[in-house]
């Protein structure tokens, strides 16, 4: 089977302040030496200040293809990041991020989302939520993947559920670009 992205996004249930976020964010990236990763937090005020930490942390690893930062395109430009995870609100931002220079990924829930993405010239998309995942809706499975994948030409990445390795195992059977996950990196 051939390699996949492996894509670590982060969620402040797993830190509660900065020095437990960096050493957090230090075993996990060790340990599973993910290729792709996403600075979240959708409810700190010091996002700037996680930011930088987050980015530092992640440079110092050659392995880590990307370094994104969640939504927000602006302070990924600021802090040098290679790009952006977009949520599904944000498609006019597609081409906001991309004229910064910016790698653009974009939260996908349908497969008219993913052909959104696909014109507006997003780099890379997540679909989601493949597996079953907490306060997520319903799965949407490996059939609708594969189906994806056959429809649309674009990096599609697997989100939502990618616990366990039997699922990242089947994954691999679909030619998915790769699966994101939080759990799976720090659960």
């Amino acid at each position: 089977m051939t390699k996949i992205i492996r894509y670590l996004i982060t969620d402040k249930r797993y830190y509660q302040d900065k020095k437990q976020f960096k050493k957090v964010l230090h075993k996990s990236l060790k340990k599973h030496k993910p290729s792709f990763v996403c600075y979240r937090d959708k409810s700190t005020d010091d996002f700037s200040q996680y930011a930088r930490i987050f980015v530092n942390s992640c440079k110092k690893y050659r392995y880590i293809d990307k370094i994104l930062l969640n939504q927000n395109f602006v302070e990924a430009k600021k802090q040098k990041c290679d790009g952006v995870h977009l949520s599904s609100s944000q498609f006019g931002h597609i081409t906001k991020a991309r004229r910064q220079g910016l790698f653009v990924t974009i939260s996908c829930h349908t497969l008219n989302d993913i052909k959104k993405a696909k014109n507006s010239k997003a780099n890379m998309v997540t679909y989601s939520p493949l597996f079953k995942s907490p306060d997520k809706g319903v799965p949407l499975g490996l059939f609708a993947l594969k189906k994806a994948i056959k429809l649309y030409n674009i990096p599609i990445i697997a989100l939502g559920g990618v616990i366990q390795n039997s699922h990242i195992y089947k994954l691999k059977a679909t030619n998915t670009a790769g699966f994101a996950s939080i759990r799976h990196f720090f659960g």
